[in-house]
């Protein structure tokens, strides 16, 4: 079944910060099958690689996907188009 909502969080350079919001996003209301987290790194770190798996292992988590942008350190912005698509 596809997600009825996909929510791109873009990244940089922020391991805890990002892994505060992950877990915020698993506490959801809506159902987990009813929604995806899309991790757009743009910064290539393996830490943060590492953080979407671990986070995503858990069952009680939506579906999460984790993607490098195509060159490093373009921006949110940039990084959210690449999400999205």
């Amino acid at each position: 079944m596809k997600p009825r909502v996909s929510i791109v969080v873009p990244t940089c350079c922020r391991p805890l910060l990002l892994q505060r919001c992950l877990i915020a996003l698993t506490h959801q209301r809506l159902p987990h099958h009813e929604y995806e987290v899309v991790v757009v790194d743009d910064d290539w770190s393996e830490e943060t690689r590492q953080l979407v798996g671990r986070v995503a292992a858990d069952m009680s988590a939506p579906t999460m996907r984790y993607l490098r942008s195509p060159s490093m350190r373009r921006g949110p912005a940039a990084a959210r188009n690449i999400g999205w698509r």
